[in-house]
This record gives C-alpha cells, sequence and structure tokens, in this order.
C-alpha cells in the first residue's frame, strides 16, 4: 500500500529527518452519499458536524497539543509536533487522507533550498513574414516543460533558447519567416519532480497543465440530478 506523507518517495525517507517533527495532518473528507436526498444547505451543515465529530474523536485520541487547521465549525486537520515512529503510526491511521512534513523543529534556523519542480509554462510566438503589415496574422502558443524553482525561473531558463527557435528561414515563396517570441501567457506548477514520477501516473493521464475558465451555462451543460 502506498503510504500518506507526501513529498517523499519512500517511507524509508524519514530516517533522513531530524526528530521531532512537524506535521500536518489531513484528515478524510466524510462520506456523503447518505445526504444526497437532503437540500444542498442541509447537506453542508451534516458534513461540518461530521467534520467536527471526527476531529474532536482524532484529536482526544493522541492526547497532544495542536493546532488546528481550519476553523472551529468546518476544521480540516491539525498541525503537531511529533516523532518519526508516531508518523508511522499515523500513516496507518484509516481517519487521515494525508501527512505533511512541515520542518524538523530542530531545523527551523537552516536555509533550505527550494525544491525545484516540473513547470508547464506557455510561450506566445507570432509568425512573421518579411515586409507583411497587413491582413491576419498566425501565432502559436508552445506549451513547454521545464523543471525549476519557480514560474519565473522557468520563464527565464526558457528564454535563453528561444534564440534558435527564432532563426529565420525561407518559405516556400521565398519569403523570409520568422517565430518570433512575444510573451509568456502562463505557467503551471506540476507536481512532479522528476520525469520517473510522471510515467508512473501515465494510467491516470499526467497533467502538466490546468487552466479554469467560465462559461456560460445551459441545459446541455448541466448536471441534473434526480432525487
Amino acid at each position: 500500500m502506498k503510504h500518506k506523507i507526501l513529498g517523499i518517495d519512500e517511507i524509508e525517507e524519514l530516517d533522513s529527518f531530524e526528530e521531532p517533527l512537524r506535521i500536518r495532518i489531513h484528515l478524510k473528507y466524510p462520506d456523503y452519499k447518505d445526504l444526497l436526498n437532503l437540500k444542498p444547505n442541509e447537506r453542508i451543515k451534516e458534513i461540518r458536524q461530521r467534520k467536527r465529530d471526527k476531529f474532536k474523536e482524532f484529536t482526544s485520541s493522541i492526547k497532544k497539543d495542536f493546532n488546528r487547521v481550519g476553523s472551529i465549525k468546518d476544521p480540516s486537520g491539525l498541525e503537531i509536533s511529533c516523532s518519526k515512529s508516531e508518523v508511522l503510526k499515523y500513516n496507518n491511521d484509516r481517519r487521515i487522507e494525508n501527512i505533511s512534513i512541515l520542518v524538523s523543529e530542530d531545523s527551523t534556523n537552516l536555509d533550505f533550498e527550494s525544491i525545484e519542480l516540473y513547470y508547464a509554462v506557455v510561450a506566445r510566438f507570432a509568425i512573421q513574414i518579411e515586409n507583411r503589415t497587413k491582413g491576419l496574422q498566425d501565432y502559436e502558443d508552445r506549451i513547454l516543460l521545464v523543471k525549476a524553482k519557480s514560474g519565473k525561473e522557468a520563464e527565464k531558463k526558457l528564454k535563453l533558447g528561444f534564440k534558435n527557435y527564432e532563426k529565420p528561414y525561407l518559405n516556400p515563396l521565398g519569403e523570409l519567416v520568422r517565430w518570433k517570441f512575444e510573451e509568456f501567457i502562463d505557467w503551471y506548477e506540476t507536481s512532479y519532480d522528476s520525469l520517473e514520477d510522471m510515467l508512473n501516473d501515465e494510467k491516470e493521464g499526467i497533467e502538466i497543465f490546468s487552466r479554469l475558465k467560465s462559461r456560460r451555462l445551459n441545459n446541455a451543460r448541466a448536471w441534473i440530478i434526480e432525487n
């Protein structure tokens, strides 16, 4: 069974952390299937009550000082200090969705280096033909994958290689054409720090870019649930 500890590949990697650890525990979202006959506001009221009950049950069982994650009315988890052996115990707790290791309490003065992740960056290139000043102009939005510590660093790395992409060439009519970089449109931080991790998710599809948009709702796009 895959472990619940975020940020490490193998459970043995816990040995590299100093004790005590500061962790964030995310509790599982309550089951809601038996609430579908209720109105939405009634469902939320009941779900929040179930979350409070689960939170109270869990915090009573660990008997530790903690900081709540979420509000009093709608708790989602907690932060605590613990040992590695306790982390392993929480890893097997069915009430827990996942565990984030924040930092070793003895390491708060260390300078931690940012983690490099893969970023998908959207860069726009205008297709310029010599002396053309009128009519429609084609352009290309390229989605490029690059490893970096931030979106800005990803853009900086990519820009160094654009000069080669912009080199002019002759089209079939003998005209000079170049694909000129115009701007970065967007970037997306993936959850991957290695190509191997990406390939492990291949069966579910590898998400390298996502953008939320809004559109007008109609009957064809609606989801109607019959009670």
